[in-house]
């Protein structure tokens, strides 16, 4: 029976191709969307889910109360042994220290390549507990000796081509000669750990003195801890014998740590420590998913629905000749089912040809192979049963219904097959989901534009950020700045740890403030840097004078934030005074107006300036934007001469800057797509209700030619419903957007007016695409012969 169902289907959509086309391709548009989304919110959900016991692997986290609660996804270095030795709940824990870009070279001694990787310092168990399978390894060697490693199948076709790498050493940071002991398959994608190359544990001693210590004095960002639980244990029991150790080795400071359990599922969403993308967003892609196959199906109810007249004798026919409301129903539900069927196999090309876009957009490496997926074939199958009854059901209805004498007598009129008052509701739910998507993406481009381009206390442009990748003497650190100072397009230079804001290195730490007894309840951002700081990046100076060149710190320079957690009544009461920094005693010579340390979601931090050689780990090199080229490629010569072994790189401060937006900026990217593709989609069915509403009022429209109408007021006679709907849309739409844009810019500590033109603008765009849209219709049938339209009825 369905089969006969799908030919009588297949003929009557054939005298249809125009209706059919425009159903098609909105339901191709709102599938291609779905699958595209199902494939990032799929992948996204699947992270870490591969591990052998992925519901007792837990991350070990701290929260950090002093003035206000901070959230670090670390713990001091002591934590896994005190952890491991003081408690039985796991069975394995370890520590992992992961460092970004690090230079490999001098492969096997050939003194061949070099090569910028993700390293990480791991304890044996970690593997234990996190399932990376070894291919491979040297079984008389192990990962708890200094100097070994564990590398990917990956990292070994890179390093050592065809070769097998077991045995083989490279060296690491022009230092330590590293052995390579075990080759691991290749890690999945769709993991927290971006690294292919793991060093023992042991290793980290040669590098980094606080990390090997297993102090309790401090958290560095770049060491995790990684714990898996004996079956059957409650993390909140185990969290709540934790403070015995704050007590036994942090008692009495005040920065008081608080350890959490954080589960294995949770740390690739959890935006306090932070993960690699919000969940929020997750549901805000699943929203515009169903928006957009929604806005088509509207557009298939709508134009069914309103063809419905047209085909009354078809249907009187059938119902006289014996056919039941229930065939006509089903008969409506297998055209529809085929409409889908065509539109999704088209939204599959069309997923096909975008994937590549939203690879780049997103740095996710989703494949063909997805599509073929088990859970995507189910998605598209349910999907387009869904679609097919909720879009068929309708005018399914409206069309069984239909009064078979009528018909056939030709009396029936648009009353009578129904559907006025669905379609404007209909249509109205449509214009308000486009503005809806119009205003959050003009509030998403606006506060993006605010954060980038305000004044954020220091200059960021035409600066150039280079790497200082080993400890140099005085006299060869000032050689290196008056060489690249002496390039024509090279005006100021300054050595330090990190930038003033979107800093590559950032580091905290307690204060005590003068003859107080104790430090104070907040920490204090530093910035280790030369004399040259504050004028390379336009530091405004409001009290004091800047400190003298020295290699120590002896003198700093604050911010005016500081001298409000200190509660004073002026910056000036701050100036000679002394700071006490990690057992430090400086004085306080000048103090600098406030700027932006981290991005807009965060507050500005006390912070001080002073000088440490020790520390200095970028040049910031301010050019003058002539002859760009040529003056880069100099300060490459000159950075290459004195660092030969190492990897020239180098970013802008105004690049940096930009990219702590970076998740905004790809929801604006999405949304400015997804808005686009709503408004067409509208489109498509406002031109095919209007080209019906056209086609039934031909002869009206030559009549009012014939009696002087002038084609403005043809075109208001149209138009003038679809504007009050536009009304009603934007009286829905503006408070609903208003409440989750509100929400949205709540995230950020300093933001943009949310102005009541973003709202205007967005409905006032909705009447110009509406009326361009109808109006080319209208214009057309407006300016045909008028007595040719008078014969055509």
């Amino acid at each position: 029976m369905f089969r006969n169902y799908l030919k009588i289907a297949w003929r009557s959509l054939r005298k249809r191709k125009g209706s059919t086309l425009i159903n098609v391709i909105g339901l191709a548009i709102g599938f291609s969307s779905s699958i595209l989304i199902f494939l990032f919110v799929s992948h996204h959900l699947q992270y870490d889910n591969f591990h052998k016991n992925p519901d007792r692997v837990y991350r070990v986290v701290t929260e950090l109360h002093r003035d206000n609660i901070g959230y670090r996804a670390s713990v001091p270095p002591g934590f896994a042994e005190a952890f491991r030795t003081d408690y039985d709940y796991a069975e394995k824990v370890a520590n992992i220290v992961s460092w970004e870009d690090q230079l490999i070279s001098d492969v096997s001694q050939s003194g061949e390549g070099r090569f910028q990787e993700n390293i990480a310092f791991t304890e044996p168990h970690f593997f234990d507990i996190l399932n990376f399978p070894l291919q491979e390894r040297l079984t008389e060697r192990s990962l708890l000796e200094p100097n070994t490693a564990f590398i990917t199948q990956s990292a070994a076709q890179r390093l050592y081509g065809d070769k097998s790498p077991l045995g083989e050493t490279f060296v690491f940071n022009n230092l330590e000669t590293i052995q390579v002991i075990g080759v691991l398959k290749d890690l999945p994608k769709n993991t927290v750990i971006n690294t292919d190359i793991f060093l023992s544990y042991k290793t980290v001693a040669g590098y980094n003195d606080f990390l090997a210590s297993g102090t309790w004095g401090g958290i560095m960002s770049s060491l995790q801890c990684f714990a898996l639980l004996h079956p059957g244990q409650n993390p909140a029991d185990i969290e709540a014998v934790l403070p015995e150790l704050v007590e036994k080795h942090r008692s009495g400071r005040k920065n008081v740590h608080h350890y959490k359990l954080q589960p294995l599922a949770d740390i690739h969403f959890n935006a306090n420590y932070p993960g690699s993308i919000d969940s929020n967003l997750l549901w805000i892609f699943v929203m515009i998913g169903f928006f957009l196959i929604g806005i088509a199906c509207i557009n298939f109810i709508n134009i069914s629905s309103a063809q419905s007249l047209i085909r009354s004798k078809e249907i009187g026919i059938r119902r006289v000749l014996g056919s039941h409301k229930r065939h006509l129903f089903w008969q409506f539900i297998s055209e529809t089912f085929l409409i889908g069927l065509f539109a999704m196999l088209v939204g599959v090309v069309i997923a096909i040809m975008t994937l590549p876009y939203l690879n780049d957009l997103f740095d996710l490496q989703l494949s063909l192979d997805s599509l073929l997926d088990f859970r995507t074939m189910a998605f598209l199958l349910f999907l387009l049963l869904a679609v097919s009854f909720v879009s068929g059901s309708y005018p399914g209805v409206l069309l069984a219904r239909i009064v078979p004498v009528l018909a056939l007598k030709g009396k029936l009129d648009q009353r009578d097959a129904g559907g006025q008052v669905t379609r404007k509701v209909l249509v109205t739910v449509q214009f308000a989901i486009s503005i809806a998507l119009i205003v959050a993406t003009l509030v998403i481009a606006k506060q993006i534009n605010y954060a980038v381009n305000a004044d954020l206390g220091f200059d960021k442009e035409a600066i150039l950020m280079v790497d200082i990748p080993e400890e140099l003497e005085t006299e060869r650190l000032n050689g290196l700045k008056e060489r690249i100072l002496g390039i024509s397009g090279v005006t100021k230079i300054t050595a330090c740890l990190s930038s003033p804001g979107a800093a590559k290195n950032d580091w905290g730490t307690s204060i005590r403030y003068h003859n107080r007894a104790e430090n104070e309840e907040f920490s204090i951002q530093a910035k280790l840097a030369d004399k040259d700081y504050l004028n390379v990046f336009g530091l405004e100076l409001i009290a004091g004078r800047n400190f003298y060149a020295s290699d120590s710190i002896q003198e700093v320079v604050v911010n005016q934030t500081l001298a409000k957690k200190l509660g004073l009544a002026s910056v000036e009461e701050l100036l000679g005074k002394k700071l006490t920094v990690s057992g430090t005693n400086a004085s306080i010579v000048g103090v600098v107006a406030d700027f932006h340390d981290k991005n807009f979601h965060e507050a500005i931090s006390p912070i001080f300036i002073a000088p440490n050689k020790d520390a200095y780990s970028e040049l910031a090199i301010k050019i003058n934007g002539q002859n760009v080229k040529s003056t880069l490629d100099a300060i490459t010569e000159r950075w290459q001469a004195v660092f030969p072994k190492y990897i020239y790189d180098y970013r802008f401060m105004d690049d940096r800057v930009a990219e702590q937006y970076e998740s905004e900026q790809r929801l604006l990217a999405l949304s400015k797509v997804f808005s686009v593709l709503a408004i067409f989609i509208c489109c498509l069915g406002l031109y095919g209700i209007i080209s019906f509403f056209v086609a039934q009022r031909t002869r009206e429209i030559g009549i009012r030619r014939v009696l002087g109408g002038t084609i403005g007021h043809i075109l208001g006679l149209f138009t003038i419903d679809f504007f009050k709907l536009i009304l009603i849309a934007g009286l829905i739409a503006s408070p609903l957007t208003w409440y989750f844009m509100n929400n949205w810019l709540e995230g950020f500590l300093y933001k943009t007016v949310l102005s009541w033109w973003v709202f205007a603008a967005a409905i006032g765009g909705v009447v110009l695409i509406t009326l361009a849209t109808i109006g080319y219709r209208i214009i057309k049938a407006a300016n045909a012969n008028p007595v040719r339209s008078l014969r055509t009825e």
